[in-house]
């Protein structure tokens, strides 16, 4: 019997009565088993392969997928982010214009409440000098509101030009309205 190396591979011959050379039988089983093996490993690592290639594919196309979702909820949100500014400035300025209304509103208040107090005190006046002359002018100037107004703003210091101008009036009814006063 004879054996060599070839390779990482052992071989073993034998040479029979006839001297021809001979490999025994009982070698060609671990070579053919081993060639088997050899096959089964391809082939599972060739199923691997293509199957390793189908989930690389779908990893691909998922990871594709993911990234438009990515950028279509990037534009989403600039969206909100775009419709909330909008929101809180049409908020701030819708809160603004209710200041302004608030404030115009109290000042309306005061200046209402300053004209009734004036009013009424002009009213005793009017009422107190009525009684000591009593006289169908003053009774008529009493009940005017022409006329009250026009007293106030006699007393804060209009001229009748200014007057009539304030309220609207002509300056002949304002020069009367005086006069009722003399």
């Amino acid at each position: 019997m004879w054996q060599g190396w070839q390779g990482d591979v052992l071989f073993a011959t034998f040479i029979n009565e006839r001297g021809e050379c001979d490999v025994g039988t009982t070698n060609w089983l671990p070579l053919i088993l081993g060639i088997m093996l050899l096959a089964y490993g391809f082939f599972v690592i060739f199923k691997y392969k293509q199957l390793f290639k189908k989930e690389h594919e779908l990893l691909d196309t998922k990871m594709e997928q993911l990234e438009t979702m990515l950028q279509q909820s990037d534009q989403m949100i600039e969206e909100l982010n775009n419709l909330s500014d909008y929101v809180v400035n049409r908020v701030e300025q819708a809160n603004n214009e209710l200041v302004e209304i608030l404030s115009s509103l109290d000042t309306k208040v005061e200046n209402a409440t300053n004209t009734i107090s004036d009013l009424e005190s002009h009213t005793d006046e009017t009422t107190n000098y009525s009684d000591e002359n009593n006289d169908d002018a003053s009774l008529l100037s009493v009940t005017n509101p022409k006329y009250l107004e026009v007293m106030k703003l006699v007393q804060l210091g209009y001229n009748e030009r200014e007057i009539a101008r304030e309220l609207g009036l002509g300056q002949t009814e304002v020069k009367l309205l005086v006069g009722l006063k003399k």
